[in-house]
């Protein structure tokens, strides 16, 4: 179920793809992804909160490898770098590609470091992973499940590393990924340690289903709710509204009063209650522990005859506006929670009335389940370099500007939304950035922020002879 925050970003994922000049079949996989992205739960646990700003940093990402064809002299300065990377960057972030090309094996696989690109605050690196006993342990699915991160200077990255997988190839089990990692401080020319702990492949798609449940039969009038075995509300889904405020332990069912496993090869999944809460009905389930299995649950109407797929489908669905789902963790799924197990809780909410649910069956959508879990310790050593970048005092409302080939730093930002900065080169060329990061809220009275945006500049920044933010230009007086 998506958030209107989730299709904002599509939004903007849109336009940015429609900017750049990209190879179609890169553009359509990094779509794909956000599209996965979004169609996942709004909050996951991985020994902790799924931490939204993941799926942001992802499209930025996606925004800084889509290339523009890669130059000539690149590949020639750089021809110890891979093909495959040379061919997913250019301008000025492929100048500053540097092979790293060292390994670390663990259980018969092997992560290599081929190469990275970075600036103060950002790093771009592309590794491989390999299954060199060929134990079919990895596969076109395979999950890095959010364990790789960059320790910088003893600096960790202050969310997980993003990683987007660039191919994979079954002859040599071999799959190709680059990772995107903000870190707060002055990274470069530091020592640097690519980590990664567990890598998961090969899950099982569930297609979508009717469970067989009558639900009109073991619903609740009166359910009770709330209740101390509630111990976190971590989230929640909605559609067609603005943000909405954070459920009260009174807005969700009492958790755990029945059992009843979905079936259809979901046995993971049970309805733990089911009732109406002010109107509206609840379904909650308790997932069995696992690192990241996870699905959606729809009602549809009795009388649709076809497969649970396609536009057709979908019009016989009953219709959710408002909050759609409400996570939560009870005292037994926090005891449980591990970093690649965890038990949670999920509650669906629909707009059908008590007496028109008999007509509705209770369809899974898009249900998936663990595959192989290989976990491991693997660690690459490095050291980050030097990235050409541009320095301008600030304005009226900034305090200082910095630009690399990797992104758009704006200092102490004191204005009321997210700056939009204008970049005017020599030639009298202009790109417009969005910068739609934010960092270090500050101030009592005054309010400083630190904002970013993740780009690719096919021009050098010493080219540079302007920056306009929210209409105030900043020369270059270099």
């Amino acid at each position: 179920m998506h958030t209107e925050k989730q299709i904002n970003l599509k939004e903007h994922m849109d336009t940015k793809m429609e900017d750049i000049r990209v190879n179609e079949t890169m553009k359509q996989n990094i779509m794909a992804q956000i599209e996965s992205e979004q169609n996942h739960e709004t909050v996951r646990k991985s020994g902790g909160k799924w931490n939204r700003k993941k799926l942001i940093l992802m499209a930025a990402a996606a925004v800084l490898i889509a290339a523009y064809p890669v130059t000539a002299g690149a590949q020639a300065a750089y021809h110890v770098v891979s093909g495959w990377v040379t061919a997913a960057v250019s301008g000025e972030v492929a100048q500053n590609i540097y092979p790293v090309n060292d390994s670390a094996t663990d259980q018969g696989i092997q992560v290599e470091v081929e190469s990275a690109v970075n600036d103060n605050h950002n790093a771009l690196v592309f590794i491989t992973v390999q299954d060199t006993e060929g134990k079919g342990r990895l596969g076109e699915d395979i999950d890095l499940c959010d364990s790789f991160d960059l320790d910088i200077g003893g600096v960790k990255g202050h969310v997980v590393a993003t990683a987007v997988m660039d191919s994979y190839d079954p002859v040599t089990q071999t799959a190709r990924f680059y990772t995107y990692q903000t870190i707060h401080g002055d990274i470069a020319d530091k020592p640097v340690t690519a980590h990664l702990t567990g890598i998961m492949a090969h899950k099982t798609k569930i297609p979508n289903c009717d469970t067989g449940i009558d639900l009109a039969a073991i619903v609740q009038q009166h359910p009770k709710v709330g209740g101390s075995a509630i111990k976190d509300i971590n989230g929640v889904g909605y559609t067609n509204i603005e943000e909405p405020a954070r459920p009260k332990k009174s807005d969700v069912l009492t958790p755990d009063v029945m059992d009843v496993p979905l079936g259809n090869g979901l046995d993971f999944v049970h309805i733990s209650n089911i009732g109406y809460i002010d109107g509206r009905l609840h379904i909650q389930t308790r997932w069995d522990a696992s690192f990241d299995n996870h699905g959606d649950l729809r009602l549809c109407r009795k009388d649709y005859t076809g497969d649970y797929t396609g536009d057709a489908f979908w019009d016989y669905v009953a219709p959710v506006s408002g909050i759609d789902t409400v996570y939560f963790d009870t005292a037994e799924d926090i005891a449980n929670n591990s970093f690649y197990s965890h038990t949670k809780h999920i509650e669906y909410l629909f707009d059908v009335s008590p007496e028109d649910l008999r007509n509705y069956n209770l369809i899974a959508t898009e249900m998936v389940k663990d595959g192989i879990l290989t976990k491991g310790d693997w660690q690459v050593s490095f050291r980050t370099q030097h990235t050409e970048s541009l320095l301008l005092d600030g304005g009226r409302q900034t305090k200082s500007v910095e630009i690399t080939p990797l992104g758009v730093y704006v200092e102490g930002y004191t204005g009321k939304d997210t700056p939009v900065v204008v970049i005017t080169y020599a030639d009298g060329s202009t790109e417009t950035v969005d910068c739609f990061g934010m960092t270090s809220v500050s101030g009592i009275f005054t309010r400083r922020r630190s904002c970013y945006a993740e780009i690719l500049l096919d021009k050098s920044p010493s080219e540079i002879v302007c920056v306009t933010i929210d209409g105030e230009e900043i020369h270059n007086r270099t």
